[in-house]
This record gives C-alpha cells, sequence and structure tokens, in this order.
C-alpha cells in the first residue's frame, strides 16, 4: 500500500507533531539527539525552516561543530568547555517578524532579506566574510578545524556580494544565501527510453498532426535529434528542441496513454515552476539578468505590444528610469503562451493537477505512476522535491511494491528549449546557448542581533556560521540533500547515493545561472515583484495570478499580458 500522506490533513497534522516535539520550548533537540541544557557547555540556539532540504544536513553539521570544539572555552573563566547546540526545526508558521524572540543563529527560506538585513535585525557579520575560513575556525590551540583555506567571499558570486554587501551603508554583511532551488520540470528517463519518446534526427516523410508517431525514434529509425542545445552526441539528444516540438511530444503522449503532466493543485504557485522555466530559457541569462541589473546598456531586448491580437514586435533599452520594456520582453509572452495552452488542456494533466493534491500526494503519484501501468511523464516541482520524496519515504514504499522499480525509474531535470519555433533542424548547429536556472529559494542565512552585548555568544554564533560555509560543510550539505548551493564550491560526486542527485549536480555545472539579486533601489524598494519564488509577484500584477486568471477561463495569455506589460 501507499504511505497515508494523500490525506492533507493528515499531514498537516503530521507536520505540526514534528514542530511541536522539536521547539525550543519543548526542550529542543540537538545535533545528538539529546535534549538541550547541558549547564557544562555554552548553549548556542540554531533554528531551521524544514523545509525542501530538511534538517539532516544540520544535524550532522552539529555533531561536527560540537566536536571540533569540545575543549574550546566560549565562556572563559566559568569553568565550560565545548558547546551544546540547540536545533529547533519547524515547516508550519514560518515568521521571521518576530526575530528578537526567536534563536541565535537562523537558517530559512523565502524571506524578504532586503527588509530583515536592513532593519537592524540581524547582526553584522563582515568579519567571517573575508577572512580565510582555515584562519577564522581554529581549536583551542590556534589549530585550525579546516584544511579550507578560502573566504566566503570567495565563494560568492558577484550579483551575490552586490545584493548581500548593500546593507549598513554598502560593503557590509548582515546575512548569507542559505540553500538554493530553481524551477525544474523533472521527467523519467527510463520512461523516455522505454517508451521511445525522443524525437528522431530525420523524421518520417509522412509524420504530421495524423501521424504523430513519425516524428519519433524507432527500431527503423534509431538515431535521434540534436535535442535543445543544438549539438549532435550529447545527453539531451531527442528531447524537444523547441516548444513546437515540446507540444508535439505532448500530444503523443496523450495519444500513447502517457499523462504528460502532474503538479500540485493545492497551490498555484506550483505551475509557476514551469513558467519561470520557460522564461529563463527563451530569454538567456543576459536579457534575464536585466530584470536585476536595470541596466542593459546599447544592448536591446525583444519586446512585443498588440495591435488588437496582432503582435508588434521591436528591440528596446533598458535603463534604470525606462525599465518597463522588462514587463513588455517576448520571452515572457512567449512563456505565458506555453503556460496557458498546458493548464486549459485537460488531456495533458493527471487528476492531482485539479483534485487540491498537495506537493507529496503529486511526488508519491509521480513516483508509483510507471509502475502502476499508468505513466505521467513531468513534475512540475523545485529542484529539491527528491529530498522531500525520500523523507515521505515513496521510494522505498514503491520498491518494495515492485520488483521492476529500479528499471523503471529514472529522474532528471528536463533541459527546456531555448527556441520558441520550428524544430531541432531548425537549431542543429546553431549558438542557443546553455540552459538557464534561477534562484527561487530567497533564502537567509544569519545571527540575531538580540545577542549582540553578548561578546562570547557573539563569536561562538559567528564561527558556526563560518563552519556552515566550508568546503566540507557544502560538500555535506549536497551529500545529504541532494541539492546544490548557488555557491562557488567543488562536489566529489561519488559521495552522492542516487542517479537525480549526480545528474543535478552536473546541470547546474553545465547551466548559466541568475541569481535575483540585485542592490538597485527598483530591486529592493520592490523585492517581491521580482523574485523568483513561487510566491512572488514576478508572474502578476495582483494577488490573482496567471494561474487563476487563465485556467478554464475565456482569457488568453494575449489578454492576460496586455494587463501585465503595463503594471
Amino acid at each position: 500500500m501507499k504511505k497515508n500522506f494523500k490525506n492533507s490533513m493528515a499531514l498537516t497534522m503530521a507536520l505540526l507533531m514534528v514542530a511541536a516535539t522539536t521547539a525550543c520550548g519543548d526542550g529542543g533537540t540537538t545535533g545528538g539527539g539529546t535534549t538541550g541544557g547541558d549547564s557544562s557547555k555554552t548553549q548556542l540556539t540554531v533554528y531551521s525552516y524544514d523545509g525542501g532540504v530538511g534538517n539532516e544536513w544540520l544535524s550532522h553539521l552539529i555533531d561536527r561543530f560540537e566536536e571540533k570544539y569540545a575543549n574550546y572555552e566560549f565562556e572563559p573563566g566559568s569553568g565550560k568547555k565545548g558547546v551544546e547546540i540547540v536545533e529547533t526545526t519547524e515547516k508550519e508558521g514560518q515568521d521571521l517578524s518576530a526575530i528578537s524572540n526567536m534563536q541565535d543563529v537562523l537558517f530559512s527560506e523565502y524571506i524578504d532579506v532586503t527588509a530583515l538585513c536592513g532593519s537592524g535585525s540581524t547582526l553584522e557579520i563582515t568579519d567571517i566574510i573575508n577572512t580565510p575560513l582555515n584562519e577564522y575556525l581554529v581549536d583551542e590551540n590556534g589549530t585550525p578545524v579546516t584544511s579550507d583555506t578560502q573566504s566566503i567571499a570567495d565563494k560568492l558570486y558577484d550579483e551575490t556580494k552586490d545584493y548581500f554587501g548593500s546593507f549598513g551603508g554598502g560593503s557590509k554583511y548582515f546575512g548569507l544565501p542559505h540553500y538554493s532551488h530553481f524551477s525544474s520540470v523533472i521527467y523519467n528517463r527510463a520512461l523516455f527510453e522505454n517508451k521511445k519518446l525522443y524525437f528522431a534526427q530525420t523524421p518520417d516523410e509522412d509524420a504530421d498532426e495524423n501521424n504523430l508517431a513519425g516524428y519519433f525514434i524507432s527500431s527503423a529509425n534509431p538515431t535521434r535529434s540534436c535535442g535543445p542545445d543544438g549539438v549532435e552526441g550529447n545527453d539531451d539528444d531527442g528531447l524537444p528542441a523547441t516548444w513546437d516540438e515540446f507540444f508535439i511530444l505532448c500530444d503523443y503522449m496523450c495519444e500513447s496513454s502517457i499523462i504528460p503532466f502532474i503538479w500540485s493543485s493545492n497551490s498555484s504557485g506550483y505551475t509557476k515552476y514551469l513558467l519561470n522555466a520557460t522564461y529563463l530559457n527563451l530569454a538567456g541569462k543576459q536579457d534575464a539578468s536585466y530584470n536585476y541589473t536595470f541596466n542593459s546598456g546599447e544592448d536591446t531586448i525583444n519586446t512585443v505590444t498588440f495591435t488588437g491580437n496582432t503582435p508588434v514586435i521591436k528591440q528596446e533599452t533598458v535603463s534604470a528610469a525606462q525599465y518597463g520594456a522588462l514587463n513588455r520582453q517576448l520571452e515572457k509572452y512567449q512563456a505565458l503562451e506555453v503556460y496557458d495552452r498546458i493548464i486549459d488542456t485537460v488531456d495533458y494533466q493527471h487528476t492531482d493537477c485539479k483534485n487540491g493534491a498537495d506537493m507529496l500526494r503529486a511526488q508519491e503519484d509521480y513516483i508509483f505512476s510507471y509502475n502502476e501501468g499508468k505513466p505521467v511523464a513531468f513534475l512540475l516541482e523545485g529542484s529539491y522535491w527528491y529530498n522531500e520524496a525520500e523523507e515521505g519515504g515513496f521510494f522505498d514504499d514503491v520498491r518494495s511494491q515492485y520488483d521492476t522499480y529500479d528499471s523503471m525509474n529514472d529522474y532528471r531535470v528536463m533541459p527546456l528549449p531555448r527556441v520558441y519555433e520550428g524544430s531541432a533542424s531548425d537549431v542543429l548547429g546553431k549558438d542557443i546557448g546553455k540552459t538557464v536556472i534561477g534562484d527561487g529559494a530567497d533564502s537567509l542565512a544569519c545571527i540575531n542581533a538580540n545577542i549582540k552585548n553578548d561578546a562570547n555568544k557573539v563569536k561562538l554564533a559567528k564561527m558556526f556560521l563560518a563552519f556552515c560555509y566550508t568546503q566540507e560543510s557544502l560538500e555535506e550539505f549536497t551529500e545529504y540533500t541532494n541539492t546544490t548551493r548557488f555557491l562557488k564550491y567543488d562536489m566529489d560526486t561519488s559521495k552522492l547515493t542516487n542517479e537525480y542527485a549526480r545528474n543535478l549536480w552536473n546541470f547546474v555545472e553545465a547551466s548559466d545561472i541568475v541569481l535575483p539579486y540585485s542592490s538597485h533601489s527598483n530591486f529592493t524598494n520592490a523585492v517581491d515583484q521580482w523574485s523568483l519564488h513561487i510566491q512572488s509577484k514576478f508572474w502578476s500584477y495582483d494577488e490573482d495570478g496567471p494561474y487563476f486568471k487563465l485556467k478554464g477561463s475565456t482569457n488568453t495569455a494575449i489578454d492576460f499580458f496586455k494587463s501585465y506589460s503595463s503594471r
């Protein structure tokens, strides 16, 4: 039997029970799994949002830190040695507006970093950013506890430095990005292999809407097309090279008793994973990045306006004073057209897309679908989804029920088309550019400013936070979460225990990354308008976003875009 995570009420109650048992006021848990309160050690409290990445990474990190500093006197003269870190994990009711009453060190997501770091609520940590980690992190004998000779600044991208270092008058840090995730269309490569869902390099002569099978490989026509990167001989060969091909694939799936999509329908936000990914790949990194630099120089972007329903396409520059062109971006309109077609085509959708299913139910049904003879091709999710599903026990459940599981499932992030119209023959040999991904986590790691008058606690908190950004800790994070962080660090992929995590790491390494950060006032004054988080207003001009304005309605992508582009 499948796990009973399909009942969202039961799931909510389970999460609330977990939150209750780990709340600091109820004893909290430490890295070693014991109750806090060891008076022989200095105490440090840590809060972590128990979302997509879970907290196994944190427990392992705490254990290592406590071991490294078992003999360190954080409170000289007190007789105390070592540290006990009391960990609080919650998934429900996250609210950092009351940060002064919260823990010493905090890790969270979907945070207005500008509001928090610019308010004096978080402690300045500039010193730990610029000091080599092996110099900052030493034990009681002055011996480095890490071999990492880099500083945290060395691991930050320029966009990250620009934004996170822009508070307190500039060149000061009051927080750091925590974990990263990006919008994903997940596909089961085993399904594509076994059902021959790859485009052929040369379609049959009679391939058309009445003979969709003629577009795809067969035993008589086994050579795959170049795929979305325009280069033959790569892993993406045979995948849709354009959005025209993508819809041919979806229609062929329907003919072949395969459901193209599944997503969580208890939140319209999950479909925004598709919107984000479609837009970023059509626009490319440079043009997408103008949403944050507000300056294209002499470069132009493609924009579209409509005379009636007739598109008028032109090129415009972007400047701080004239950034409305970003709302008219052609690739945003094209992404809305893709989105509109998918959410309005009932045959493309699993029942979870409309029955109020939460994200865990959608994950579970996706994992079971191929094994139960009703395969679903694509899951709309964040790149972190595998970790959630693993914690839910779904992979263990399906393995216990189906001996063929491992040969029928191979989950990957799908590289999406970077070209709107045409076919693989139009893409072959062209400079298509890399796959583009964008950080949608809005995450933050920080130290609570309420400890600022306790010099010993400040030192301990800074050391712990710095420890979280060593090479060893970053690598361990990826190992235990099956996700990446948009920081510069290496990864021994042999430590990754599943194919999804290895594919994800390699996928990110080969992609261009758009970091939705900026010190520009256009961004900091309206962060929610520019964030790539699924709950942001990037795709809406009011609370009633594209899902509600387009799904099942007579409104078209053109209607929506006309209003959106004038916001």
